[in-house]
């Protein structure tokens, strides 16, 4: 019966080490992911903002292309004269950063990721509602119908190759006939020119009236519909009620594990400090493994293939970065309770055990007179 117990408290703590673990994990996970803080340092970097300019215009089309059938493609209509991809991929990335950092300003770029971390965060804590909030456009529309717009479209035709002759003959013939579509390079005609860069501002208003037909919401941002933020807030609510439970449970376990296997103080020390030891150092080995997951989210970003994809990747992995270090700190706390415990259980077992071993002296016999008989003496007289 002795050797039953014994298993079944080596069965208790073999699964109470585990639930320790993934009990520190879970807390400092969720705390990192409800905290503010965890996305400040990442919308307050007004560098990251200025890089995402180059991509940001792109990416809000795309987005604005699942709900808007005047978009396709990343561009406007079949009949549209320009093709966006035509003039991203005729320019060098440093002009074509100038001229989205003339179309799309960082600070508004700024508060419209705020807009949607903010969204996500209210999706974490309950809110589902928030992802059919409508996206607002209103400054990016101004500046494509605007002198900014004017200003990039000069900025575009100056800076493109220099035209072939089939591309000149296809500017000619787009004027004369208002048929075709423009040719991303730079003209030696004066009037061409002009001619091309008006057509590139037309262009431009073309594409604040599609995005302002149908605002894109939200959740075309967030690439999540209803039901998936539902589930996304069930979850982290499930998670949030159960946070209490992932800690009594493998408390439970060792409490049983006390009840069957151990029988005083020393066993308790040993059996109960060396599993929180071990749990400690489990501790540290998920945040090695979390460290493996940031650094795989943030190499998904070199591999993202769409504008959005790329826009929406590197807002994630600078959070990524935020929220590892400050989820390494919950749970370094974490481990460091853990084996500060486990070391305390055992010191105060040892402790105990060392002065036993001191109390414990020889027996000795001792006759009527006071005189030592020893054992050997014993058994001789027969007493």
């Amino acid at each position: 019966m002795r050797v039953i117990r014994k298993i079944l408290g080596v069965i208790f703590t073999l699964i109470a080490v585990p639930l320790l673990i993934l009990a520190a994990c879970n807390a400092a996970v969720d705390s990192t992911l409800r905290a503010p803080e965890t996305y400040a340092n990442t919308l307050e970097n007004d560098a990251i903002f200025e890089d995402l300019a180059s991509v940001a215009l792109p990416a809000i089309i795309q987005a604005n292309n699942s709900q808007n059938q005047n978009l396709s493609d990343n561009n406007l209509a079949d009949e549209s004269p320009v093709k966006l991809n035509e003039v991203i991929s005729a320019l060098d990335t440093d002009v074509w950063r100038e001229v989205t950092n003339l179309l799309v300003s960082s600070d508004w770029l700024q508060e419209r990721t705020d807009q949607l971390v903010t969204s996500m965060l209210e999706v974490v804590n309950g809110n589902p509602d928030v992802i059919d909030e409508p996206f607002d456009l209103t400054d990016l529309r101004q500046r494509l119908v605007g002198e900014e717009a004017q200003a990039a479209a000069t900025l575009i035709i100056e800076n493109s190759p220099e035209c072939t002759q089939t591309q000149t003959d296809q500017i000619r013939t787009l004027i004369a006939t208002q048929e075709g579509h423009l040719p991303i390079c730079n003209p030696s005609n004066a009037s061409q020119r002009e001619n091309s860069i008006t057509i590139l501002t037309f262009w431009f208003a073309e594409l604040a009236d599609a995005l302002e037909s149908d605002i894109p919401t939200v959740s075309k941002f967030l690439e999540i519909n209803r039901d998936n933020a539902q589930v996304i807030s069930l979850i982290f609510d499930i998670d949030r009620q159960g946070m209490l439970l992932l800690f009594l449970c493998p408390l439970a376990l060792l409490a049983l594990t006390i009840t069957l296997a151990i029988r005083s103080f020393i066993g308790f020390g040993r059996w109960v400090g060396v599993a929180f030891i071990t749990a400690g150092v489990g501790v540290l080995l998920m945040l090695a493994i979390v460290q493996i997951m940031a650094f795989n989210i943030v190499s998904e970003v070199l591999n993202a293939q769409t504008d959005l994809e790329i826009f929406l990747g590197r807002i994630i992995s600078e959070i990524a970065r935020s929220a590892f270090s400050k989820a390494s700190g919950t749970m370094f706390v974490f481990m460091g309770l853990y084996i500060a415990i486990g070391f305390i259980l055992l010191g105060l077992s040892w402790i105990i055990t060392r002065d036993d071993d001191h109390n414990d002296g020889e027996m000795v016999l001792i006759s009527e007179d006071g005189e030592i008989i020893s054992t050997a003496s014993q058994k001789r007289i027969g007493t």
